[in-house]
């Protein structure tokens, strides 16, 4: 049997020089994949996930988060996970995307 052999984390761009996980260079379409079943046990995990994300910088992953609140309205139990995934969320409602300076036209 042939071992897997892990990579490098120098060609791993989300790995750190000191090996720690950087959520602001992750790959986004994995835990996006994993919020699109809101049955699965990852989703409140893969929610707190994209907060973090969001929080180190990935606008993107928060607007998702919002988007997913809009989506699953008729559900406040999914609408809840989300929302705790957003707890972390500070630097968006002062971003350009933010939806408090969204205007309807």
């Amino acid at each position: 049997m042939n071992p897997k052999r892990l990579p490098d984390p120098a060609d791993v761009p989300w790995i750190t020089a000191r090996g720690t996980l950087d959520p602001a260079k992750f790959p986004i379409e994995v835990p996006v994949r994993q919020c699109l079943d809101p049955s699965s046990e990852d989703f409140g995990h893969r929610c707190r996930f994209l907060g973090s994300m969001a929080s180190h910088g990935r606008v993107d992953a928060g607007i998702f988060l919002l988007g997913l609140l809009r989506y699953y309205e008729d559900d406040l139990g999914v609408i809840g996970t989300v929302v705790e995934g957003l707890g972390d969320l500070h630097d968006l409602w002062r971003s350009p995307y933010s939806p408090s300076r969204c205007r309807l036209r």
